[in-house]
């Protein structure tokens, strides 16, 4: 199983197939699929409240809320019974060129909670259209829709939802830092944050980390006169080497010749 970013995805590069939507009211109070989610999709909440809880963390649902369960997703929902009314949106995506079924995800998503009556009114649609036979071409403008709906929404709210990671980072740039907790702070799995932190940086957490701490270190060797090794060992380095690599790395020369360069000025 491929896993993909929302803001990766394409209809030029992938193929969605299978597309149904049901419009339906909860017979249960608590359900978790046995062995992990059987589809790929969404579910978009109109009446009533539930909660959703996977891997220790736990969201509410209201209507207008939106969650992304990717295939193979563990979790648990739980609301009063027939109290909830959703739309259920089921599809498969494959890259064509590798064949490979693929996921946005490996846990779920929460979308938003503050969902439009267009997008309500394009799910209506689709229900009607999926109960049809042969209809997976017509479904694919409506369900564009919504793929860009949600792309949109997470594009603002899930790199919001990283803020709190990036302000710990700078806030602890020169302490040793573990990407899972970096995670867990935004409750999101490791590979969800991983890839949304690169998206938004184009560089991983810890490429980031270094970043902050060369720019301290390029303000210690201008202003004083520590050797090369105290600053490293200042800023948290795991030896000289190791520091003048990462520096040489973003500034494209080491530090011994960054200070000399900056003295002639």
């Amino acid at each position: 199983m491929k896993v993909i970013d929302f803001s990766q995805f394409s209809f030029e590069k992938y193929n969605v197939s299978g597309v149904s939507v049901i419009k339906q009211k909860n017979n249960w109070s608590t359900y978790s699929p046995e062995s992990g989610r059987l589809h790929n999709g969404f579910i978009f909440v109109t009446v009533g409240n539930c909660v959703y809880r996977w891997k220790g963390h736990e969201e509410n649902l209201s209507p207008g809320s939106v969650i992304y369960l990717p295939k193979g997703s563990q979790h648990s929902v739980t609301a009063p019974v027939r109290s909830l009314e959703f739309f259920r949106v089921n599809f498969t995506v494959t890259d064509i060129a590798s064949a490979e079924e693929t996921v946005f995800s490996d846990s779920p998503v929460l979308i938003t909670h503050s969902t439009p009556q267009s997008i309500f009114d394009i799910c209506f649609e689709l229900t009607s259209l999926t109960l049809r036979p042969r209809t997976d071409f017509k479904a694919m403008a409506p369900l564009c829709e919504l793929v860009d709906f949600c792309i949109r929404e997470l594009s603002a709210d899930t790199y919001k939802g990283i803020d709190i990671a990036v302000n710990y980072i700078a806030d602890h740039c020169i302490e040793k830092i573990d990407i899972s907790d970096l995670a867990n702070m935004c409750f999101m799995s490791y590979s969800h944050f991983f890839r949304t932190f690169k998206t938004k940086f184009d560089m991983t957490p810890i490429e980031y980390k270094n970043s902050l701490r060369i720019k301290k270190a390029k303000k210690l060797l201008c202003e004083h006169d520590c050797s090369v090794g105290e600053i490293a060992e200042m800023l948290g380095f795991e030896g000289v080497c190791y520091f003048t690599r990462a520096f040489k790395k973003h500034v494209g020369i080491s530090p011994a010749n960054y200070r000399k360069e900056k003295s002639k000025k």
